[in-house]
């Protein structure tokens, strides 16, 4: 018997044939399935496709475009905190060739004894301060706290960026003078500011890491964490950059590689406060540069850009565009509070 010019001697050695070749039909399916669910943004359905077939036959080029996915849902287990899970997602991507100095220094960070909550005192004082509705559940804690107690106002306004989506922000901070400064963000990140709050940055960090984890899908997606560049006058003031030392906690408590100086301010600019909104831009360009090597630690990734304060979003846009210029593939934002007066707060309403 013969089939496609090829001549068997037995029935067996046909339905051998046959059997590999049903077999292989059913190997590329899958492998196109998993494809098509990664194209989808569904990493985590892809790879329980592709732990059924062998990879070890497949082209270089496809096996690290696979690797990659595996990367994208270890990204995923980790802001699930499934960590063994990411863990051995993980090792999968760079066994397929995808291996990156994000993806190693992920494990190294994985594989750090996680930060006990910082925050327990800071709970305390919330819970005899206010009264807190939350605090009677067995999952309280300090952001479900502050927010249900009114320590944390909500945002209302939504910032506009070009260069990237709106930032994630806990709250509202309101400057010193406005009616409703009094409130509890407000009052922490002044301290934090006026050289007071090393302390504070790590609560600050473990706060906006729940919130991230919490309310948003952002830790599914960042690779790389990097903090604004401080003014170096702010600096010289402060006696210590708050927010490079937040980002550092943030790597603890997200589980996402910090990459610090990256980007520099090339020279100080004016308190942006007293400048116009639709200025600020204009103030702020060629304020923010890039290391020479930059491109080198950004290329193709999802950063995640962080600050203490968003107000008019300058600062972040600016700094997105010169990372994405950079080879980033995505910038994010975080920031601990957007500032808003009360004024306007009262005319979103």
């Amino acid at each position: 018997m013969s089939r496609g010019g090829r001549t068997f001697d037995s029935f067996a050695d046909f339905g051998q044939e046959l059997g590999k070749e049903f077999g292989e039909e059913e190997r590329e399916g899958r492998l196109n399935q998993a494809e098509q669910l990664l194209r989808d943004g569904r990493p985590v359905e892809a790879v329980a496709l592709l732990d059924q077939v062998d990879l070890k036959h497949e082209p270089e080029e496809r096996r690290k475009k696979l690797g990659e996915g595996y990367w994208s849902a270890a990204k995923v287990k980790v802001g699930e905190t499934a960590l063994s899970q990411a863990k051995k997602l993980i090792r999968q991507a760079q066994e397929l060739g995808f291996n990156g100095w994000q993806v190693s220094r992920r494990l190294e960070v994985l594989s750090k004894q996680r930060k006990q909550d910082p925050a327990a005192a800071l709970l305390a004082r919330l819970r005899e301060k206010y009264q807190c509705e939350s605090c009677d559940k067995p999952d309280a804690d300090l952001l479900a706290c502050a927010k249900c107690s009114g320590a944390i106002v909500p945002q209302l306004r939504t910032v506009r960026m070009s260069h990237m989506p709106p930032p994630y922000s806990l709250g509202v901070y309101r400057y010193q003078g406005d009616a409703q400064s009094f409130n509890i963000l407000s009052q922490i990140i002044r301290h934090l500011k006026g050289n007071e709050g090393r302390s504070l940055c790590e609560v600050l960090a473990y706060m906006l890491a729940l919130g991230l984890r919490r309310e948003t899908g952002v830790l599914g997606k960042a690779d790389v964490v990097i903090p604004v560049p401080p003014d170096p006058e702010r600096i010289e003031e402060r006696g210590f950059d708050n927010v490079a030392v937040m980002a550092e906690h943030l790597e603890a408590f997200m589980l996402v590689p910090l990459k610090n100086d990256l980007l520099r301010k090339a020279h100080g600019t004016a308190d942006l406060r007293g400048i116009p909104r639709g200025y600020r831009r204009y103030v702020l360009s060629g304020s923010i540069v890039a290391l020479e090597d930059t491109a080198r630690w950004v290329q193709g990734l999802t950063v995640l850009l962080v600050d203490d304060i968003v107000t008019s979003g300058a600062t972040l846009d600016t700094c997105a565009q010169t990372l994405m210029e950079n080879g980033a593939k995505e910038v994010l934002g975080a920031t601990v509070a957007c500032s808003e007066s009360t004024r306007e707060s009262q005319s979103l309403v």
